[in-house]
This record gives C-alpha cells, structure tokens and sequence, in this order.
C-alpha cells in the first residue's frame, strides 16, 4: 500500500528503510496516522551523538524529490496492566528527517501488538 500525506510518500514494500514485518500488516498489526512529533514522544529519544546530520539531510533530499519511505513503526505492549506501553520501534530519523519538510508533518505508523494480534 503506497500512501502519499503532505509531501511524503509512505511504501512499505519499496520505500527507504522496509522491513518484511510491514509487508503483513494486515496479518501482524495496523496503521495510523500521527503527528511526526507524537511518534518522538512515544520513542526512546535520539541521542545528539546518534544523530548523522549526512544522513539525514540525505533522506530529507530524498523525500523533497520523491523518494518514498517505509512508515516508521511501534511496537507496543497492549497487556501491560498501567496501560499500553512502547516497547520497540524503528524510524527515528525518518520521523526527524519529515519534520526538516514540515515540522507539523502526520506520518503513516505502523503498529504491531508485542503480544501478537
């Protein structure tokens, strides 16, 4: 499923940074839509030594020209007794490279239950 929100397009079968898991989604998990700062907040925060400003100018260009990307992805563990909670996920600096475009940006996430669905 290819997904075009603002100026980024989502493909999780050809886009930069697909895993196999996404290609399931229907089996494994689901999909929203949330802001680009949303997903931050619900992730481990990047650390400033971690973040390759190359790379992720790189992406940036790539998604300014059209280049698609696979959706940044969750995954959560729905049985925990205080609530819902992360405990995985992969797609920060492509969540950071989006918000370069538009800080307000909503991006495709997928969500797969740690538990399994």
């Amino acid at each position: 499923m290819r997904l075009k929100l603002g100026h980024v397009v989502f493909d999780p079968q050809e886009g930069f940074g697909s895993v196999p898991n996404q290609l399931e989604l229907e089996y494994r998990g689901f999909a929203v839509v949330m802001r680009a700062t949303t997903f931050d907040k619900l992730v481990a925060p990047l650390r400033a030594e971690s973040i390759d400003p190359e790379y992720t100018m790189g992406m940036t260009e790539r998604l300014n020209s059209g280049g698609a990307v696979s959706p940044p992805y969750l995954l959560v563990d729905f049985q925990n007794r205080a609530g819902p909670r992360v405990v995985g996920h992969e797609g920060r600096h492509r969540s950071l490279a989006i918000q370069g475009i538009d800080p307000n940006s909503r991006i495709l996430v997928h969500v797969f239950p740690a538990n399994g669905m």
